[in-house]
């Protein structure tokens, strides 16, 4: 037996299930000058969701709130054919509640999947389409929800959505499409009730962790005839718990960035360095195995004017073990997308 399962506590996890049906209505929205052609493009969809609802004392003890999560697939449609016909999202979603009554639900979305979406940029066949540039996309989503009790089974869901849908800054052109969205639906809770056993690992109640991170990426150049080249670096963070939801985070990143070294010799700068050193602070939301930060940064020492001081960064990390994690970042300055990266973390506690 693993060191992790010796020194591991298991408990029992109660989950009920809940089957949504939703139908949305918004609009494009055109966030920078270079997306103009979308803005106003009107934009419908339904969705089917599977909810995963805890009802153990246990997830009340820990967390002293109630969440949920899930799993959703939606279909959109945006009028205009500069997007083709077809955009298909699959995501999985967290979502805490701040107001938890016996007739009404108010709480907060967060979600993350993969996107299909149909006739992308071709520099011949559809070079009007500067938003993305693959079939294959990422898609993020951030709702605030509501949940009526119609009777006792069944609840109305009403949704402010902010859906967006990039390749993450790997591909040239990848200004994105931002859309957000009113959803209608019903929820409809199902009579099979689940129960499995969780392990917890002996550090999860610990005041402080410490993260090491190694983080990589590609993106192209549109310079050097979309040639692939290589983003790296190394995250360092401290995360200290203010609740058993919610962290403060702390940061410093060191980016050796190919893609800026590219710009950088084309313009006869290649005297300037394409590396990068920015600290941060932000919040954390913590969920068992999960953790999804935010951060605000500066960067310390940067000598281009292609990259803005003022950065931000979207973490989601997963626990696979004790001390290793795996996870996705994203890094942003204002409305513009950097770059996307797949990171490996080492992570140690002080209580």
């Amino acid at each position: 037996m693993s060191q992790d399962l010796d020194e591991t506590n298991l408990s029992k996890k109660i989950l009920s299930y809940h089957l949504s049906v939703n139908t949305h209505f918004g609009a494009i929205w055109a966030h920078i000058p270079q997306v103009s052609y979308a803005a106003g493009t009107s934009v419908y969809g339904i969705e089917l969701e599977l909810q995963k609802n805890r009802e153990d004392l246990d997830v009340l003890n820990t967390t002293k709130q109630k969440f949920h999560s899930g799993y959703v697939l939606n279909y959109f449609h945006f009028d205009n054919k500069i997007f083709g016909n077809t955009s298909l999202n699959a995501a999985y979603f967290i979502e805490p509640y701040f107001i938890n009554r016996k007739k009404i639900k108010l709480g907060i979305r967060g979600a993350i999947g993969l996107n299909y979406s149909d006739n992308p940029y071709h520099a011949i066949d559809n070079p009007q389409n500067k938003s993305y540039s693959f079939y294959i996309n990422s898609y993020l989503l951030f709702a605030f929800c509501s949940y009526v009790q119609l009777n006792k089974n069944d609840e109305l869901q009403v949704r402010l959505n902010y859906a967006h849908i990039s390749n993450g800054a790997i591909h040239d052109p990848n200004h994105g499409i931002n859309f957000p969205t009113v959803s209608v639906g019903l929820t409809h809770k199902l009579k099979k009730q689940k129960e499995i056993l969780i392990k917890h690992f002996p550090d999860e109640n610990a005041l402080w962790r410490f993260d090491a991170t190694a983080f990589a990426t590609v993106r192209t150049v549109s310079t050097l005839n979309q040639n692939y080249v290589w983003i790296s670096g190394i995250w360092f963070s401290a995360s200290r718990k203010i609740s058993k939801l919610n962290a403060i985070i702390f940061s410093a990143d060191w980016t050796n960035d190919k893609s800026t070294e590219a710009l950088l010799k084309i313009n006869n700068r290649a005297h300037l360095s394409h590396q990068r050193i920015g600290v941060g602070v932000g919040h954390e939301f913590i969920f068992k195995n999960f953790t999804f930060s935010q951060t605000i940064g500066m960067y310390a020492f940067s000598q281009t004017q292609y990259i803005d001081l003022i950065y931000h960064r979207w973490i989601i990390n997963y626990k696979l073990n004790r001390k290793i994690s795996v996870g996705i970042g994203l890094l942003a300055n204002a409305n513009f997308a950097n770059f996307t990266d797949i990171r490996l973390t080492y992570n140690f506690y002080k209580k």
